[in-house]
């Protein structure tokens, strides 16, 4: 099998040049593609709050709760906007659906009634409000029967992307590259 070298110039115009195995070259393009692709991801994280698409999607109505970590038991005001006026609204907790009240939306379709959790319900649950008149419905999720974690800073949770590895791997990949091609052209310029 014929190896194939690549040949570099030093500055354009220098009849000195080097040559790169094919090894190096294919370890310097790794490189190159993990420092571009660190810089992308980069790049692509840093996307305004304001380009992000309006949640909840399609205009919904808010629905909103006293709490998102009820115990069983607990009574809880839910409120909601958007509905129809006067319309008579479901409000639904889900995995095994149990009614938990129909409230009517007022004259400018928003709503505010108390609500108490079953006492048998435990775990992650979707609670929907859902209009009789026109359809829509809206939901949250709650989690009952599990007190709210305590301690550890609070704050946002950190939904990026952890770029940090990808730099670390581009910056090991670029130090082997270069030490591999400064190694390689002193072996080759000792044996010349």
């Amino acid at each position: 099998m014929k190896r194939r070298w690549t040949s570099l110039a030093v500055s354009p115009g220098d009849r000195r040049s080097f040559r790169i195995s094919p090894f190096l070259d294919i370890l310097a393009k790794l490189g190159l593609v993990a420092v571009l692709g660190l810089i992308a991801a980069n790049v692509l994280s840093a996307v305004p709050a304001s380009a992000a698409a309006p949640y909840p999607p399609g205009g919904a109505a808010p629905l909103s709760v006293s709490t998102t970590t009820p115990a069983p038991g607990q009574t809880i005001t839910v409120s909601a906007a958007g509905f129809g006026a006067n319309e008579i609204v479901d409000l639904v907790l889900h995995s095994t659906p149990v009614t938990l009240a129909s409230p009517r939306a007022d004259s400018n379709g928003t709503f505010s009634v108390q609500v108490t959790i079953p006492s048998d319900v435990r775990g992650v649950h979707v609670l929907t409000a859902t209009g009789r008149t026109t359809g829509k419905t809206v939901s949250i999720t709650l989690t009952i029967g599990f007190p709210p974690p305590t301690g550890g800073g609070g704050g946002l949770p950190n939904t990026g992307l952890m770029v940090w590895g990808f730099g670390i791997v581009a910056a090991i990949l670029l130090v082997l590259g270069t030490a591999f091609l400064v190694f390689g052209r002193r072996r080759r310029s000792g044996a010349a």
